[in-house]
């Protein structure tokens, strides 16, 4: 847990500190831009979510969650290219940006798990 609470505490609403946590990720700049994105980072009580919050997301977004979510974005797009109707999705752009989502946060938490 020493090493969690490291991460998490150096993982601060600073953006250096949030470029550092995001490095991890296969996509830095939707990581970083993700976590600036939310008002409430910059004040976050990180010790709370180290203890509370983040073995939680570990355990709920583990390999195989994240797998489900991608899973479910790529259904929905071979969905509208099954024949005898296929069409182009509308939903591409944010299945594609799900996925990503999905693939930073299972990085976040895999580097703290």
């Amino acid at each position: 847990m020493k090493s969690t609470k490291r991460l998490l505490l150096n993982s601060t609403g600073t953006p250096s500190r949030i470029a550092d946590t995001c490095k991890k990720t296969d996509d830095p700049e939707l990581c970083i831009s993700t976590l600036r994105s939310d008002p409430l980072g910059k004040t976050a009580d990180y010790d709370d979510a180290i203890y509370e919050e983040i073995p939680e997301a570990i355990e709920n977004l583990s390999k195989f969650a994240a797998n489900e979510v991608i899973g479910g974005a790529l259904t929905c797009e071979d969905t509208f290219n099954e024949e005898p109707n296929a069409r182009k999705s509308p939903l591409t752009a944010d299945n594609n940006m799900l996925i990503q989502l999905a693939a930073v946060a299972y990085k976040i938490l895999a580097s703290v798990g």
